[in-house]
Protein backbone atom coordinates (compact mmCIF):
# COMPACT_ATOMS: atom_id res chain seq x y z
CA UNK A 1 0.00 0.00 0.00
CA UNK A 2 2.69 2.31 0.89
CA UNK A 3 4.60 1.52 -2.36
CA UNK A 4 1.54 2.13 -4.49
CA UNK A 5 1.02 5.56 -2.36
CA UNK A 6 4.54 6.70 -3.29
CA UNK A 7 3.93 6.03 -7.15
CA UNK A 8 0.97 7.90 -7.48
CA UNK A 9 2.28 11.37 -5.35
CA UNK A 10 5.64 10.90 -7.70
CA UNK A 11 3.72 10.55 -11.05
CA UNK A 12 1.33 13.17 -9.77
CA UNK A 13 3.77 15.45 -8.93
CA UNK A 14 5.69 15.25 -12.65
CA UNK A 15 2.35 15.25 -14.37
CA UNK A 16 1.21 18.71 -12.90
CA UNK A 17 5.54 20.22 -13.25
CA UNK A 18 5.53 19.27 -16.75
CA UNK A 19 1.89 19.64 -17.81
CA UNK A 20 0.91 22.97 -15.63
CA UNK A 21 1.61 25.19 -18.17
CA UNK A 22 -0.52 23.44 -20.70
CA UNK A 23 -3.30 24.86 -18.25
CA UNK A 24 -3.66 28.18 -18.92
CA UNK A 25 -3.38 27.50 -22.61
CA UNK A 26 -6.94 27.94 -23.91
CA UNK A 27 -8.33 26.24 -26.65
CA UNK A 28 -6.39 26.37 -30.11
CA UNK A 29 -7.86 27.89 -32.86
CA UNK A 30 -7.73 26.65 -36.61
CA UNK A 31 -4.50 27.02 -38.63
CA UNK A 32 -6.34 27.39 -41.56
CA UNK A 33 -8.41 30.57 -40.30
CA UNK A 34 -5.20 32.30 -38.59
CA UNK A 35 -2.99 32.03 -42.13
CA UNK A 36 -5.89 33.80 -44.09
CA UNK A 37 -5.83 36.65 -41.34
CA UNK A 38 -2.13 36.52 -41.29
CA UNK A 39 -2.44 36.97 -45.14
CA UNK A 40 -4.59 39.76 -44.91
CA UNK A 41 -2.55 41.66 -42.20
CA UNK A 42 0.55 41.39 -44.29
CA UNK A 43 -1.08 42.68 -47.21
CA UNK A 44 -2.29 45.69 -45.04
CA UNK A 45 1.03 46.36 -43.59
CA UNK A 46 2.60 46.41 -47.49
CA UNK A 47 -0.04 48.70 -49.03
CA UNK A 48 -0.01 51.46 -46.06
CA UNK A 49 3.83 51.24 -46.04
CA UNK A 50 4.88 55.20 -46.59
CA UNK A 51 7.93 53.57 -49.29
CA UNK A 52 5.05 51.41 -50.98
CA UNK A 53 3.80 53.59 -53.96
CA UNK A 54 1.90 50.34 -55.28
CA UNK A 55 0.03 46.88 -54.36
CA UNK A 56 -2.45 45.41 -56.03
CA UNK A 57 -4.00 41.76 -56.46
CA UNK A 58 -3.99 40.47 -60.00
CA UNK A 59 -5.50 38.18 -61.18
CA UNK A 60 -3.52 35.45 -60.99
CA UNK A 61 -3.70 33.85 -57.10
CA UNK A 62 -1.04 34.96 -55.14
CA UNK A 63 0.23 37.69 -57.40
CA UNK A 64 0.05 41.45 -56.83
CA UNK A 65 1.67 44.47 -58.64
CA UNK A 66 4.27 45.91 -56.82
CA UNK A 67 6.14 48.99 -56.77
CA UNK A 68 8.35 50.33 -53.91
CA UNK A 69 10.84 53.05 -53.46
CA UNK A 70 13.02 50.59 -50.40
CA UNK A 71 15.11 49.60 -53.44
CA UNK A 72 14.13 50.05 -57.20
CA UNK A 73 11.22 47.74 -58.17
CA UNK A 74 8.42 47.89 -60.08
CA UNK A 75 7.10 44.45 -60.86
CA UNK A 76 4.85 41.65 -60.05
CA UNK A 77 5.22 39.83 -56.70
CA UNK A 78 4.12 36.53 -55.53
CA UNK A 79 3.30 35.56 -52.46
CA UNK A 80 4.66 32.10 -51.69
CA UNK A 81 3.53 30.71 -48.67
CA UNK A 82 2.29 31.84 -45.33
CA UNK A 83 2.88 29.70 -42.19
CA UNK A 84 1.38 29.93 -38.44
CA UNK A 85 3.46 28.03 -35.88
CA UNK A 86 1.35 27.55 -32.62
CA UNK A 87 3.39 26.21 -29.63
CA UNK A 88 1.95 26.37 -25.75
CA UNK A 89 3.45 28.96 -23.80
CA UNK A 90 3.73 29.44 -20.21
CA UNK A 91 0.37 31.70 -19.86
CA UNK A 92 -0.96 31.18 -23.52
CA UNK A 93 -0.79 29.83 -26.71
CA UNK A 94 2.31 31.46 -28.44
CA UNK A 95 1.49 31.62 -32.54
CA UNK A 96 3.43 33.56 -34.93
CA UNK A 97 3.23 33.88 -38.54
CA UNK A 98 5.65 33.79 -41.43
CA UNK A 99 5.46 35.28 -45.09
CA UNK A 100 7.64 34.49 -47.53
CA UNK A 101 7.32 36.04 -51.16
CA UNK A 102 9.26 36.56 -54.11
CA UNK A 103 9.79 39.34 -56.65
CA UNK A 104 9.04 37.95 -60.17
CA UNK A 105 10.38 40.67 -62.45
CA UNK A 106 13.93 41.36 -61.04
CA UNK A 107 17.02 41.88 -63.17
CA UNK A 108 19.49 39.37 -63.12
CA UNK A 109 22.01 41.67 -60.87
CA UNK A 110 19.24 43.28 -58.41
CA UNK A 111 19.67 40.38 -55.28
CA UNK A 112 23.60 41.15 -55.86
CA UNK A 113 22.79 44.95 -55.98
CA UNK A 114 20.68 45.57 -53.21
CA UNK A 115 21.17 42.19 -50.97
CA UNK A 116 21.08 44.09 -47.90
CA UNK A 117 17.90 46.31 -48.45
CA UNK A 118 16.46 43.14 -49.98
CA UNK A 119 17.10 40.70 -46.95
CA UNK A 120 16.02 43.33 -44.57
CA UNK A 121 12.81 43.98 -46.49
CA UNK A 122 12.72 40.07 -46.48
CA UNK A 123 13.02 39.07 -42.85
CA UNK A 124 10.22 41.70 -42.11
CA UNK A 125 7.67 39.48 -42.81
CA UNK A 126 7.29 38.03 -39.31
CA UNK A 127 4.68 38.74 -37.30
CA UNK A 128 3.38 37.48 -33.79
CA UNK A 129 -0.75 36.77 -32.97
CA UNK A 130 -2.59 38.20 -29.44
CA UNK A 131 -5.82 35.46 -29.28
CA UNK A 132 -7.19 37.87 -26.87
CA UNK A 133 -7.38 40.47 -29.07
CA UNK A 134 -7.80 38.19 -32.19
CA UNK A 135 -5.06 40.66 -34.07
CA UNK A 136 -1.58 40.18 -35.76
CA UNK A 137 1.06 42.81 -34.19
CA UNK A 138 4.62 43.58 -35.74
CA UNK A 139 7.61 42.03 -33.55
CA UNK A 140 8.67 46.29 -33.22
CA UNK A 141 4.89 46.61 -31.29
CA UNK A 142 5.19 42.99 -29.85
CA UNK A 143 7.05 42.92 -26.74
CA UNK A 144 5.47 46.05 -25.26
CA UNK A 145 1.96 44.63 -26.13
CA UNK A 146 3.29 41.35 -24.41
CA UNK A 147 4.28 42.97 -21.35
CA UNK A 148 0.98 45.42 -20.93
CA UNK A 149 -1.00 42.00 -21.94
CA UNK A 150 0.97 39.99 -19.43
CA UNK A 151 0.39 42.66 -17.21
CA UNK A 152 -3.22 43.14 -16.77
CA UNK A 153 -4.05 39.69 -17.35
CA UNK A 154 -1.66 37.88 -14.63
CA UNK A 155 -1.07 40.37 -11.90
CA UNK A 156 2.55 39.48 -10.52
CA UNK A 157 1.23 37.99 -7.29
CA UNK A 158 -0.65 35.91 -9.51
CA UNK A 159 2.18 35.04 -11.64
CA UNK A 160 4.10 34.12 -8.63
CA UNK A 161 1.48 31.65 -7.15
CA UNK A 162 1.26 30.38 -11.02
CA UNK A 163 5.25 29.55 -11.10
CA UNK A 164 5.24 27.99 -7.75
CA UNK A 165 2.31 26.10 -7.60
CA UNK A 166 3.49 22.50 -8.93
CA UNK A 167 6.12 22.96 -6.15
CA UNK A 168 3.37 23.48 -3.35
CA UNK A 169 1.51 20.68 -4.56
CA UNK A 170 3.88 18.36 -4.81
CA UNK A 171 5.64 19.31 -1.58
CA UNK A 172 2.06 19.36 0.21
CA UNK A 173 1.67 15.54 -1.24
CA UNK A 174 5.27 14.44 0.07
CA UNK A 175 4.13 16.05 3.57
CA UNK A 176 1.38 13.74 3.94
CA UNK A 177 3.13 10.51 2.64
CA UNK A 178 5.46 11.55 5.33
CA UNK A 179 2.72 11.62 7.80
CA UNK A 180 0.92 8.60 6.33
CA UNK A 181 4.65 6.76 6.64
CA UNK A 182 4.94 7.99 10.30
CA UNK A 183 1.92 7.07 10.98
CA UNK A 184 2.09 3.62 9.98
CA UNK A 185 5.41 3.14 11.37
CA UNK A 186 4.28 4.58 14.47
CA UNK A 187 1.05 2.04 14.75
CA UNK A 188 4.03 -0.81 13.62
CA UNK A 189 6.34 0.36 16.77
CA UNK A 190 3.10 -0.10 18.73
CA UNK A 191 1.88 -3.61 18.11
CA UNK A 192 5.90 -4.78 18.57
CA UNK A 193 6.08 -2.94 21.80
CA UNK A 194 2.37 -5.11 23.00
CA UNK A 195 3.80 -8.36 21.51
CA UNK A 196 6.96 -7.93 23.49
CA UNK A 197 4.36 -6.79 26.33
CA UNK A 198 2.85 -10.42 26.22
CA UNK A 199 5.96 -12.23 25.60
CA UNK A 200 7.08 -10.77 28.76
CA UNK A 201 3.81 -11.71 30.54
CA UNK A 202 3.95 -15.37 29.09
CA UNK A 203 7.64 -15.42 30.73
CA UNK A 204 6.87 -14.10 34.08
CA UNK A 205 3.65 -16.80 33.98
CA UNK A 206 6.20 -19.39 32.67
CA UNK A 207 8.49 -18.47 35.70
CA UNK A 208 6.04 -18.79 38.31
CA UNK A 209 5.03 -22.08 37.42
CA UNK A 210 8.66 -23.47 37.03
CA UNK A 211 8.78 -22.28 40.94
CA UNK A 212 5.29 -23.65 41.87
CA UNK A 213 6.54 -27.03 40.46
CA UNK A 214 9.86 -26.48 41.97
CA UNK A 215 8.45 -26.24 45.20
CA UNK A 216 6.20 -29.41 44.87
CA UNK A 217 9.02 -31.37 43.74
CA UNK A 218 11.49 -30.13 46.99
CA UNK A 219 8.24 -30.85 49.31
CA UNK A 220 7.86 -34.41 47.87
CA UNK A 221 11.40 -34.88 48.25
CA UNK A 222 11.27 -34.03 52.06
CA UNK A 223 8.19 -36.29 52.77
CA UNK A 224 10.26 -39.60 51.17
Amino acid sequence: MLNRLIGIVVFFGMAVFFTFPAFSAGKEDTVSAKKDSLVVFWEEQIRNNPETKLFEKTKEDGVYNFETSFFPYKGRLKLLNASVSQTNGTYQIDTAGIIEVELLDVLPDFYKKYARSYRAWSESGYYYYDHKQDAWFLPSEWAEHETDWDSEAFPEWLMFLVSVAPFLIFFTLLGLLFLYARKKNKRAWERNDEIFANQEVFLQKMDKQTRLLQQIADSLEKKQ
